[in-house]
């Protein structure tokens, strides 16, 4: 078996990319912070089904597999991030599943993308702050970088779809201040629940 090339800390996530990524040995590019942030292909398949409309905005591309997947699903993906060399990541990786011509792939942040595009629907994984993000007994959205609290206060008053991925051990009260009614998705694995989906209606 290859050894991981990043640091022990992310030997779990290194053992499941053919998880994250079934193309893994096909050209798959990430580096240590895509590795453990990026979603497994079947959770994203999962949550494009439930995303309504035609275009997608993902705010948080990484290395891309959130928007590979909405892709799959016959979405059209605006796909932004403010870290250019994990957006190349995310190009060629699309190019792997061949779906490069859904994606348009753009170096912005955030909420500038939200302010400046027209689209369906907005797909936020936001970055939870490392691996450490399970030892936190109340995970609030403040934690989030950008704040979690800002990023989703200026989606839900964009657009009505809207779905935010989230640690299990997020605290729901810090949800319902936003006044929308929502669902929750558990994604799991193995047996073992991994995080959820907030899908606001």
């Amino acid at each position: 078996m290859k050894k991981n090339p990043f640091k022990p800390e992310l030997d779990n996530y290194w053992e499941i990319r053919y998880e994250i990524f079934s193309k893994f040995d096909e050209g798959i590019q990430v580096d240590e912070e895509g590795l453990f942030s990026a979603k497994p292909e079947t959770f994203s398949e999962e949550i494009a089904c439930c995303m309504r409309g035609n275009l997608i905005l993902d705010t948080f591309a990484g290395v891309g597999s959130s928007a590979i997947g909405l892709a799959k699903e016959g979405k059209r993906v605006i796909s932004v991030d403010i870290n250019k060399k994990r957006l190349e990541m995310a190009r060629n990786n699309a190019c792997v599943y061949c779906v490069e011509n859904r994606i348009q792939f753009i170096n912005e942040d955030a909420f500038t993308a939200i302010e400046k595009y027209n689209f369906d629907g907005i797909y936020i994984d936001p970055p939870w702050g490392g691996p450490g993000y399970k030892d936190i007994q109340d995970y609030l959205l403040e934690r989030i970088k950008p704040n979690g609290n800002h990023i989703l206060s200026a989606a839900l008053k964009k657009t009505s779809m809207v779905a935010i991925s989230l640690p299990l051990n997020i605290n729901l009260n810090d949800l319902k201040k936003f006044n929308r009614d929502f669902e929750i998705k558990f994604h799991e694995s193995r047996g073992i629940q991994r995080f959820v989906t907030v899908f606001f209606k």
